[in-house]
């Protein structure tokens, strides 16, 4: 969460922290119930297979907002 005030304007900063937290506790709370739902309806290795997948894409965020990040401080800092 530290990363939010180089991401988004000083005025938008409640609005963006209320929406993490928003989408982080909704994650907790489903994230659980939709992996055993997956790993009924396709079998272990198919629903691992999938979480997988999301682990991909939540690296590859990552990366993006490391990048812009970084670009944002070579701006800021010159």
């Amino acid at each position: 969460m530290a990363f939010l005030p180089g991401l988004i304007k000083r005025e938008h900063l409640l609005e963006g922290n209320s929406k993490f937290v928003v989408s982080e506790s909704t994650s907790q709370l489903l994230g659980p119930g939709l992996a055993g739902t997956l790993a009924q309806w396709f079998t272990a290795p198919i629903a691992i297979a999938l979480d997988t997948v999301s682990f991909l894409f939540s690296a590859l965020l990552l990366i993006l907002i490391r990048q812009y990040w970084e670009e944002y401080w070579v701006k800021l800092w010159g």
